[in-house]
């Protein structure tokens, strides 16, 4: 268990890299990332099992990996676990052009979600919602997403492959990329 957990006003470079994320926690209750750029990560922030996490004024760009935001419980392997209290504002992620990068992705057990102003640009998936270990119980739930901005996906702007009480306030959908 790792708890009180708080970045704010940073820069990260983490380019050259070929697999891992920027950031990772596990098991972490009470995380805070404010004014935090990652800039050219393999992937940019992996949490699983989170409590209370915050996400205030971050940019994540350039992002070559599997995902760029990614929350994560095994819904299967772990039966107790799950992430919840997230809370996001402003916060913009940026994939590689044609990498094959999902965007803000949760999957399994990540319940309570808040966002505003959460903009999501040229990723494979840009918004998805999954439920890998197909669960009857155990996926995400209630999410209030306000002024969620997506374009450029290359494959589908938002995709709910699990998830239930997902409300989408004010989202502007655009895409040029015929996904």
């Amino acid at each position: 268990q790792v708890g009180n957990i708080e970045i704010s006003t940073l820069y990260l470079l983490h380019s050259g890299k070929t697999g891992g994320s920027a950031f990772n926690t596990k098991n972490a209750a009470i995380t805070k990332f404010s004014d935090l750029t990652i800039d050219n990560p393999w992937n940019g922030f992996y949490g699983e099992t989170q409590n209370t996490l915050l996400v205030e004024d971050s940019l994540i760009t350039n992002v070559k990996g599997a995902a760029a935001f990614k929350l994560f419980d095994d819904a299967a392997g772990a039966p107790s676990a799950r992430t919840d209290g997230v809370t996001i504002n402003n916060l913009i992620i940026a994939c590689a052009y044609n990498s094959g990068t999902d965007g803000f992705v949760a999957d399994g057990p990540v319940y309570a979600i808040a966002a505003f102003r959460l903009n999501i640009l040229a990723c494979r998936d840009n918004f998805a919602l999954l439920n890998t270990a197909v669960s009857t119980t155990r996926y995400p739930s209630f999410y209030n997403v306000f002024d969620l901005e997506i374009d450029g996906a290359s494959r589908r702007s938002v995709y709910f492959g699990g998830a239930k009480n997902v409300y989408l306030d004010n989202p502007e959908i655009s895409n040029t990329s015929g996904a």
